[in-house]
């Protein structure tokens, strides 16, 4: 590798990458009208948490896959990084299976009025906290071990492409591996984020969920007062 300052300029360009994808995204969702948050925004026009968290992880992965590959490329190795570890791909499974179920889930659990065609309303991002109109431990521990998950596999890939053996021998430069504990915790979460849709807060004693009787408990994600405004 010819110096640490191309790993700072590899870690730029792939920012720089990243960052021009997601402009022409967020232009061509201009041309129809959409904003860029609508990606992760629900058909109801709510935030989804378990979106949400697929896209960061799918920018942290593309941005460090990236940045391997750049660093790759400035040491003379122009093919770009041959494996990926089980575990990211399992988290990256997790991340891609939750957005899916969780809007099956919710289908059945919140009967929200789709009758009416055109752009539904946007609420506030700090409904992705709330299940029912209320706080959810579950949303929010998925919310915490997100970033926490993040952070660490951050902390990972520096850590490797910093380290001398990589520094020494950039044939070895390839996608961190993540702790699979971490994998554990964060499947657990994100199970823990699934349950809390199926039996959110606020159910009538002995009913389902989705049934008619609770279709009005489960109508909102919204606090009631929210719902007045």
């Amino acid at each position: 590798m010819a110096g640490l300052s191309y790993i700072w300029v590899a870690a730029l360009y792939a920012a720089i990458t990243v960052a021009i994808i997601s402009f022409i995204v967020r232009a061509l969702l201009h041309m129809n009208n959409r904003k860029f948050r609508s990606i992760i925004v629900n058909e109801a026009g709510y935030p989804s948490l378990a979106i949400f968290q697929f896209l960061l992880w799918t920018v942290v992965v593309a941005f460090s896959y990236l940045m391997i590959y750049y660093l790759r490329i400035y040491s003379g190795l122009y093919d770009p990084p041959s494996s990926i570890s089980t575990n990211i791909l399992i988290l990256l499974g997790i991340s891609t299976a939750v957005p899916i179920v969780s809007a099956g889930v919710g289908s059945m659990v919140y009967k929200e009025d789709r009758s009416t065609p055109g752009i539904p309303i946007e609420h506030k991002w700090s409904s992705m906290l709330l299940e029912n109109g209320r706080a959810s431990l579950a949303r929010y521990q998925m919310f915490l071990w997100t970033w926490i998950g993040i952070g660490l596999y951050t902390v990972i890939l520096f850590s490797t492409v910093f380290s001398p053996a990589t520094i020494a021998d950039p044939s070895l430069l390839e996608l961190p591996d993540i702790d699979p504990t971490l994998v554990v915790l964060m499947g657990l979460s994100q199970g823990a984020f699934i349950g809390g849709k199926l039996f959110p807060k606020g159910a009538l004693p002995g009913q389902q969920e989705g049934s008619d009787a609770t279709a009005a408990t489960y109508s909102s994600r919204d606090t009631p007062s929210e719902e007045k405004k």
